[in-house]
């Protein structure tokens, strides 16, 4: 299966965060991505390293290199056909 970028409108897991655990695991929509730069909430640390941005639901923001696309069920699907056939 390729994988396809995060674009917007995807839903997205959290698979790490910068000072503790807290969100990880959370499944969100992405509502836009840009360039900025992010300040943890608790350490005040600037991660502008991370790259592009994604802002989700509920005002929350993570680097795109911490969030894990899931696929909608059609992309799955077809991919099972996909083998299906090729057996």
């Amino acid at each position: 299966m390729s994988e396809r970028p995060i674009q917007v409108g995807d839903l997205v897991a959290l698979l790490r965060n910068h000072c503790d655990n807290r969100g990880v695991g959370f499944i969100r929509q992405v509502l836009s991505i840009d360039n900025r730069a992010l300040r943890c909430p608790e350490c005040r640390q600037l991660s502008a390293d991370e790259g592009p941005v994604a802002e989700m639901e509920e005002g929350v923001y993570s680097p795109l290199a911490w969030l894990k696309r899931i696929p909608p069920l059609s992309e799955l699907e077809g991919e099972q056909r996909r083998e299906e056939i090729e057996a």
